[in-house]
C-alpha cells in the first residue's frame, strides 16, 4: 500500500551541494509487525514543510490525534523547530521537521 504515491516538490540538499528537486515516499504494509507496539521512527527535514504537510493531507491521510495511518499537526515543538508527525501504516512515526536556513 502506497499512502503517498506521488513524487512531491521539494528541496534535498546533500553535503555536495547538489539538489534533488523531487521526494517519493512509499510506504508498504509489513504484517509480521504490530503497528500500535512499532517504535521506529525517522526524519524528513523539509525547507517547505507546509507543502509536504498539505500534499500528505491531500493524498487521504487523516489528520487525527490517534490512529493508524494519521497525521499530526505542524506545530512549533519543544526544542525549537516546527515539526509534524505523519505515523504510517505500520506505525512507523516519520517527523516532519522544518529545515531552517
Amino acid at each position: 500500500m502506497s499512502i503517498v504515491s506521488d513524487s512531491l516538490p521539494v528541496q534535498k540538499r546533500l553535503d555536495s551541494g547538489e539538489q534533488f528537486n523531487w521526494l517519493v515516499l512509499e510506504f508498504f504494509l509489513a504484517p509480521e509487525h504490530d503497528p500500535y507496539s512499532s517504535w521506529f521512527m525517522a526524519s524528513i527535514r523539509i525547507s517547505d514543510l507546509d507543502e509536504l504537510y498539505a500534499a500528505v493531507r491531500a493524498s487521504g491521510v487523516p489528520e487525527e490525534a490517534v490512529g493508524i495511518p494519521r497525521l499530526v499537526p505542524v506545530a512549533l515543538r519543544e526544542w525549537g523547530q516546527r515539526a509534524g508527525y505523519l505515523i504510517d501504516v505500520d506505525g512507523t512515526q516519520l517527523h516532519l521537521i522544518e529545515e531552517v536556513g
